[in-house]
């Protein structure tokens, strides 16, 4: 079934939480990084400006089906989606660059970047997933029982996931099966 489907299917969430780096996009920031060369700033590289080129000629790019189950949430914020909201909790190595694409980047049909559909806390930091959470809960007064998590990286997922938060494991992106 449909990611989409099954969470209404069930109590919708409060916040659904997206990690970055291999779930929403790639590649992963720490694969630009690690050259020691200046990746930023980005250019739109594609006419929906769901594709974004660094300065070394690499394509980053929204991947799995992102585009699309974002833009379902922002087209149906006020109807399907209302009352919950999404927030990010990422590790990523270059924040900046993070933030930067994260404002650069914009979804194919309703044509915003991703920071105004993903416009609850962003937690880009360092530390654990679970600092992440803990922090994300108090800032926003949502029990974590009330989160779903996405991310591609299985140990992020159990350790989230023995918080009392939905996880969904995404390996190849976040997609509708």
């Amino acid at each position: 079934p449909e990611t989409w489907t099954v969470l209404n299917a069930f109590r919708k969430p409060k916040l659904i939480v997206f990690d970055l780096d291999g779930c929403l996009w790639r590649p992963e920031m720490y694969e630009l990084a690690w050259d020691g060369r200046q990746h930023a700033p980005f250019e739109p590289c594609s006419e929906d400006g769901t594709k974004m080129k660094s300065q070394m000629n690499t394509i980053v790019k929204l991947i799995g089906d992102v585009a699309e189950l974002l833009d379902d949430f922002y087209m149906n914020k006020d109807t399907t989606w209302e009352g919950t909201e999404l927030a990010i909790s990422s590790r990523t190595d270059v924040p900046e660059w993070a933030k930067e694409l994260l404002e650069k980047m914009r979804l194919p049909e309703a044509g915003v970047s991703l920071n105004e559909v993903i416009t609850g806390p962003h937690e880009i930091a360092h530390d654990s997933k679970t600092s992440h959470f803990q922090r994300l809960s108090k800032q926003t007064g949502i029990a974590l029982e009330d989160m779903v998590f996405f991310d591609n990286e299985f140990g992020n997922c159990r350790s989230v996931a023995q918080l009392g938060v939905t996880v969904a494991y995404t390996p190849k992106g976040v997609k509708k099966h």
